[in-house]
């Protein structure tokens, strides 16, 4: 941002050199966010947060459908069509309540099956029988 305002925003320097620099500090930024989760689930193993978080591991392909499903029911044309319409602000309560949604979801699944139910599919498919779903009792 320094250089930016240095430049002017001028687009030929901004897109020369500025937009460089944005990589290096996307790169460091992903590092973080990683060393990070890693302190936190090293800190925390076997807690409430990990598990958690495993169980939405565990369901990712089935949360990246419902994600899927309900970004675009709430910012394209066939649902509410609020794309470009909400602050940053509004966009993280979304975020929030997708998470609030997934992630007592993905637990309460999995006390009761042994995959996703996308997960569990894919495996039927991927191995060419029926897998067992339910755990066992």
């Amino acid at each position: 941002m320094w250089y930016r305002e240095l430049v002017g925003w001028e687009t030929g320097y901004v897109l020369l050199f500025a937009r460089q620099l944005n990589y290096v500090g996307s790169l460091l930024l992903a590092l973080g966010y990683v060393a990070a989760t890693m302190l936190l689930c090293r800190a925390a193993a076997g807690g409430r947060i990990t598990t958690a978080l495993s169980a939405v591991g565990r369901t990712a392909f089935s949360n990246y459908l419902f994600q899927t499903v309900a970004a675009t029911t709430i910012f394209y044309g066939h649902g509410l069509g609020l794309f470009g319409a909400l602050s940053r602000l509004e966009l993280l309560g979304i975020v929030l309540l997708i998470w609030a949604i997934q992630i007592p979801l993905s637990v309460a699944w999995l006390n009761r099956f042994r995959f996703g139910p996308v997960e569990w599919l894919w495996r039927t498919l991927t191995y060419g029988s029926r897998q067992q779903l339910r755990l066992e009792s």
